[in-house]
């Protein structure tokens, strides 16, 4: 059992999930660990159990990882490298690893349950294509490795359908640009005197139901899923690179690395609660 402390407490909520990615396996929530070999082009990327998994738990206000038998410390690399990217890049991967996870399983919630009100299956589709397109976002800084199509996807379909996923966060659920929607203001005219020649202003609207489409769904799982293979593989091979180069170290370098140390980002609610 390795136990890493956790200073402080979220300003509003509580810790209710921690996620850990190792040796090309995911624990999604915290609860459900996978092993790759699992994942088809149709099975559930969070399915079953693997024999031998690392996972995670909040216990008296520390993260407790267990599964590793042998261990006598953890390390935090945070910096390992200076200038070096490769740290960075590795939890870059793993944090697409975990958005990816949630991809599949939210549009495998929707392939499953089509019977799930409307207000539910519209937010898990809006936030499936939120949190797919988070990975290949390029405009924002807070990951310095993004995920390229043009590496993930083969030419032709793979990557048209990407960027039209990519299109409907942009220009649909994350601004209104009209992608698959439009509006008018209208004025219901009555007969010709000064009552009733205008009875009504009124808003008309229409959207493009995304979900009636039958190819919508699977489409976004099997990008999600692709995906999800290729950072596997990408992270596997970092991964070991990495581990091959702290082997190389002297030990007595190793055990003076910092003890990390998670925080929780404070971000109060303006409203209080009851």
């Amino acid at each position: 059992m390795l136990v890493v402390e956790v200073a402080g407490k979220p300003a509003f909520g509580r810790i209710c999930r921690s996620e850990l990615v190792a040796l090309g396996r995911v624990s999604c929530r915290g609860i459900r660990p996978i092993d790759m070999s699992e994942i088809g082009s149709s099975g559930s990327v969070c399915s079953g159990y693997a024999a031998v998994m690392p996972t995670t738990r909040f216990e008296n206000g520390q993260l407790v990882i267990d599964g590793y038998d042998s261990a006598v410390a953890v390390v935090d690399l945070h910096g390992y490298g200076g200038r070096d990217r490769k740290v960075a890049h590795l939890g870059d991967l793993a944090k697409h690893h975990i958005d990816l996870a949630f991809v599949v399983e939210a549009t495998e919630r929707l392939l499953r349950f089509p019977g799930d009100p409307t207000v539910v299956r519209t937010a898990l589709w809006r936030s499936a294509i939120v949190t797919f397109a988070r990975c290949f976002d390029t405009k924002s800084n807070a990951r310095q490795l993004d995920l390229e199509a043009a590496k993930v996807y083969q030419a032709g379909l793979p990557r048209q359908l990407q960027k039209y996923m990519q299109d409907l966060r942009d220009k649909d659920i994350a601004h209104d640009d009209a992608l698959v929607t439009d509006s008018k203001v209208c004025a219901v005219l009555g007969p010709d005197n000064p009552d009733t020649k205008v009875i009504e202003v009124l808003f008309l609207h229409m959207n493009a139901d995304q979900l009636s489409d039958p190819t919508a769904v699977p489409n976004l799982r099997r990008l999600a899923q692709d995906a999800f293979g290729w950072v596997v593989a990408e992270f596997e091979r970092r991964r070991e690179l990495l581990v091959e180069e702290l082997r190389g170290l002297p030990y007595e370098q190793l055990v003076t690395l910092p003890v990390p140390t998670i925080q929780p980002k404070k971000y109060p609610h303006p409203v209080s609660t009851p």
